[in-house]
């Protein structure tokens, strides 16, 4: 019988997780849709990020990022041939782009058998509505990956910042990962442009115009009902304010 993993994009979900799925869990604890990911190597990449992480957020150190992230990232890369891998992974565009980097590591695993689950339509940005019988009803029904390679050509395209190609790469997709074309669409919209600031900060921007306040909790709730295919939590959204408000 083959060995199971699951790899979870955050903590929450692997609070939630009930005992009787089993198997190893992995936990992703990154936000590569914010910040620079462009790097030759693999350690380049991970430094670039602990500073920008550091720098930007309140996280912690770079040992604890390497404890706490790149850690995970390598137990991925160490998972023996013949396993049954399972992605945790919501539709949303930060869950998207973890779950991109994630397809790029492992798409070299030899004779390893990769399944998606994701939620289902009334709750497509949250694993977290879902009770525990509800959880096990979709690992009892997961999505066997196919197309490992083309899927991991999606992270490339994305740190290469080749819009043309993730979209043609979403289209190409799109039969069996439909969800794939909003969230490269989501992508491509945030994207500023000589005269528009792109639709994330032109909404905060809306949002803080009509609510006439700069009270982060309204302002934060607001943001997470107009544009919830982000999936931006809150340190996200009060480094968006900072920056641009």
């Amino acid at each position: 019988m083959a060995s199971e993993y699951h790899i979870l994009n955050g903590d929450q979900l692997l609070a939630q997780l009930p005992p009787e799925i089993t198997g190893t869990r992995i936990v992703i604890r990154e936000c590569l849709m914010d910040g620079p990911v462009a790097a030759d190597t693999l350690q380049d990449f991970y430094k670039m990020r602990a500073r920008f992480l550091t720098t930007e957020y309140p996280i912690g150190t770079t040992e604890e990022y390497h404890k706490n992230v790149v850690t995970e990232f390598e137990r991925i890369q160490n998972i023996p041939p013949n396993s049954d891998i399972y992605l945790w992974f919501e539709d949303d565009l930060f869950c998207q782009v973890n779950c991109w980097f994630v397809l790029a590591l492992l798409q070299d695993q030899v004779g390893c058998q990769l399944y998606l689950i994701r939620p289902d339509a009334r709750s497509p940005y949250a694993f977290s509505v879902y009770t525990s019988e509800e959880l096990k009803g979709l690992y009892k029904q997961p999505q066997c990956i196919t197309s490992v390679k083309s899927l991991s050509l999606l992270w490339k395209a994305y740190t290469q910042q080749d819009h043309a190609q993730l979209q043609e790469l979403a289209h190409s997709l799109s039969e069996r990962h439909p969800h794939i074309l909003a969230a490269v669409a989501a992508h491509t919209s945030r994207i500023p442009t000589d005269t528009h600031p792109g639709v994330i900060i032109e909404t905060l921007q809306e949002i803080v115009k009509e609510m006439e306040t700069v009270a982060f909790e309204p302002i934060f709730q607001s943001f997470q009902k107009r544009l919830p295919i982000y999936g931006f939590g809150d340190l996200q959204v009060r480094r968006l304010l900072k920056k641009h408000l």
